[in-house]
């Protein structure tokens, strides 16, 4: 991923939030069908936020630390995702999000990253060590009071900006997911860039 391209996303959330420093990390390349090996991941069709709590809270301090200015102090934090879809309009798999005021600060399922050499026996599991370390994300399940959006025919010059989570407030999450749209005619195989934030506030 360009330097010059993480550079602006930083000066971007910047000015968009106010907020005194700006790291940004993890881009991502998706197709709706990527070739095995190649640097493309699929769509993320479960409804999802990337970090928990705990975790968003984690990553914040970490990234601070290895940045430049470890030192660094600040207050209060948000973790921002960056999407744009970068093949031409409408997309087979848009993203669509989730109004984060109709989600209440007490849903989601736990759901941690456990990287391992073979699929462990799912009936025989025992604890899991260093659980607080390990990256962890919010599953959703569909209740009647979420209001969801979706921009059905997005382009390389727009961006869509989402919080996942917010240390000023308890309803600053947004879940989200990518969706096979079947109501449009010509839809072309998606391809976006996505890149995380975090912005914090002194």
């Amino acid at each position: 991923m360009s330097e010059i391209y993480i550079s602006e996303i930083e000066e971007f959330v910047k000015q968009t939030t106010g907020a005194d420093r700006v790291i940004a990390f993890g881009p991502t390349l998706r197709q709706t069908k990527p070739k095995p090996g190649s640097e493309y991941q699929p769509p993320g069709s479960d409804v999802h936020i990337d970090y928990t709590t705990n975790r968003s809270e984690r990553l914040a301090a970490s990234l601070v630390a290895g940045s430049n200015d470890p030192d660094y102090e600040y207050s209060n934090f948000m973790c921002i995702n960056l999407w744009r879809a970068i093949s031409p309009a409408p997309q087979d798999w848009p993203l669509a999000i989730c109004d984060a005021q109709s989600v209440s600060p007490k849903e989601g399922t736990l759901n941690l990253m456990i990287r391992c050499e073979k699929i462990p026996d799912l009936n025989s599991l025992g604890p899991i060590e260093d659980e607080e370390s390990l990256p962890a994300a919010f599953l959703f399940e569909y209740t009647g009071g979420h209001q969801w959006w979706y921009f059905s025919d997005m382009n390389q010059e727009e961006l869509l900006t989402f919080k996942l989570f917010d240390s000023f407030k308890e309803q600053g999450r947004c879940p989200h997911a990518a969706f096979h749209d079947e109501g449009r005619e010509n839809a072309v195989p998606r391809e976006s860039v996505e890149i995380r934030t975090v912005a914090y506030f002194k």
